[in-house]
């Protein structure tokens, strides 16, 4: 089943029933997340290749992501349980929340989240808007 990319669904009951481990970074800003699995596979097509059949992943309920942020993954996170992106509204450098969301975007195509990627492209018009400043790298 391809992943949701409309916002009118949503998880059924069942997804919330097994949590997967998901290790994100390496050394000292490594940082282990315990989400339901059904709900990461719901929106995402790459979660949900990974865990199921017998791939290593879905036999022992790990995945592994050394090379991903942890705060551009704990933001993703959020978004899985609420739908709403968390970009700090305090930032007053507003390059940094466009990066913050280009980073996330970017993280949802990696990981085939066509969702996050249309409410990232929202907010990163909300925060242009709002700031009056458009982007210039």
């Amino acid at each position: 089943m391809a992943p949701a990319s409309t916002s009118d669904k949503y998880p059924p009951p069942e997804a919330f029933k097994q949590s997967i481990t998901i290790i994100v970074g390496s050394g000292v800003n490594q940082e282990t997340f315990n989400i339901h699995k059904g709900v990461v596979g719901f929106y995402s097509g790459y979660f949900e290749g990974a865990l199921r059949g017998t791939f290593a992943e879905a036999l022992s309920c790990k995945i592994r992501l050394a090379e991903e942020d942890a705060t551009t993954f704990s933001l993703f996170v959020h978004w899985l349980y609420t739908r709403k992106i968390h970009v700090s509204d305090e930032a007053a450098d507003h390059e940094q929340t466009f990066e913050t969301l280009c980073d996330l975007w970017l993280f949802a195509d990696r990981r085939q989240v066509p969702l996050l990627m249309n409410a990232c492209i929202d907010a990163l018009r909300d925060a242009i808007v709002k700031a009056w400043v458009v982007p210039t790298s």
